[in-house]
């Protein structure tokens, strides 16, 4: 065993009775678990909350939006030939069109209503391009003429159950004279879903694409848009671009205002901001471990000032600069490497936690869910645990470099 490694265990796992060396060290070391810990726990939950989002976006939701500027109203042809035409498109595995309009409603026993999204769906299609369908929780997914099927906290925001009859009230006139005028219609409430998402459940309600067009007074054979269902939702952008292309290039009349937006595009800068927010907080948690080193920092120049007659021993029976930098330079490595295993072993601890007993409630009103989910990244384990460790070494260059550059003579004088 090299020299300088044997001199710098025994540094480190010495048994005499130097209390105060021995705890300023167990201090750094704890200080650099908590760091580590702290960036494997904030980034499990950043990953986990990315991935329960995009998971439920992916299946929830469309992938694809298709929309045209050519129609009437910006409403797209959705003809069966053409879901047809689509359907068979490399990538593609289902088209439905959707009709989705604003609208008031209110229980039919009240005056006090609620802004929401109507959806029309097309019930033969609906199911193979949307989960939304199949996370009815209460009654039935599957509204026929006159009827509706709401959103839970929506339901609970109006009052209304299955069974009870609402009042949808769309086209507002106030171009005449008097109080405005809107059409309205009155459905029954057949179902009530929660589609995993708070916001999406207090405004949303759907009914059949044929009732959606007399509400709205869209023509036969139009929609507001057709929604795509694709193979692989992460290459949602490049199937859009493909079949766009196609299309265009086959009718470039016709098709020209035809526009595509896949599902990332429609939340982007709230997965922006996500990936922002994580930036901002792992930088900070490092910064964290930074001061934490300054520990490793005391510790070792406290071990220098201690050790000053072995150093001065030590150098005059030839060991060079060289020699006792790496001994200090290891000491500040295995206090870095002790605080990443600790740190890894207390937030996997507390990932599990997490996970299994859901310890911390959110509110699903701002966050979307109401748990922290936990997803562990091994790569970026890595990645933490390889930038404290280096942190803990570039501590320990200083202390290494004062160490070295002792005189022995003068380590020697006083002893």
């Amino acid at each position: 065993m090299a020299y300088p490694l044997l001199i710098g265990r025994r540094a480190i796992l010495s048994r005499e009775n130097r209390l105060l060396i021995n705890l300023t060290t167990w201090i750094a070391v704890a200080g650099v678990a908590l760091g580590v810990a702290a960036l494997v726990v904030v980034n499990a939950v950043y990953d986990g909350y990315i991935a329960e989002i995009r998971g439920t976006f992916a299946s929830v939701l469309s992938h694809i939006n298709l929309t045209c500027r050519w129609g009437s109203d910006g409403a797209i042809p959705c003809d069966e030939a053409f879901l047809e035409r689509l359907d068979s498109e490399p990538g593609v595995e289902a088209a439905a069109p959707l009709i989705h309009r604003q609208a008031l409603m209110l229980p039919r026993h009240a005056w006090r209503g609620s802004g929401v999204q109507v959806l029309g769906f097309d019930a033969a299609r609906a199911r193979r391009v949307s989960d939304l369908p199949n996370r009815v929780i209460e009654g039935e997914g599957s509204p026929g003429e006159g009827e509706i099927v709401l959103g839970r906290v929506l339901a609970e925001r109006l009052g209304v159950g299955v069974g009870d009859t609402v009042v949808v009230l769309s086209d507002f006139d106030t171009s005449g004279p008097g109080r405005p005028r809107a059409q309205s219609r009155q459905l029954r409430v057949i179902g009530l879903f929660s589609s995993g998402f708070y916001q999406f459940d207090q405004m949303f309600s759907y009914v059949r694409l044929d009732v959606a067009r007399s509400i709205f007074d869209v023509p036969e054979g139009w929609a507001d848009r057709i929604e795509l269902r694709v193979t692989d939702p992460w290459r949602a952008g490049e199937i859009r671009d493909s079949l766009v292309a196609g299309l265009m290039g086959e009718r470039p009349e016709a098709m020209r205002g035809l526009e595509g937006e896949t599902w990332r595009e429609m939340f982007s800068d709230f997965f922006r901001g996500v990936e922002y927010t994580r930036i901002i907080l792992l930088v900070l948690l490092l910064l964290l471990v930074a001061v934490a080193s300054s520990n490793v920092i005391g510790s070792l120049v406290m071990m220098v000032h201690d050790r000053t007659r072995e150093i001065g021993i030590l150098r005059a029976m030839g060991a060079t600069r060289g020699a006792l930098t790496q001994v200090f330079m290891l000491c500040g490595f295995v206090i870095g490497v002790l605080g990443v295993v600790v740190g890894l072993g207390l937030g996997s601890l507390l990932c599990v936690a997490l996970a299994q007993w859901r310890l911390i409630e959110i509110s699903a009103a701002v966050y979307f869910i109401d748990h922290l989910p936990v997803v562990i990244d091994w790569v970026k384990i890595a990645l933490i645990s390889g930038a404290t460790v280096l942190i803990c070494l570039v501590a320990s260059v200083a202390p290494a470099l004062r160490a070295s550059r002792l005189d022995p003579v003068e380590a020697l004088r006083c002893e």
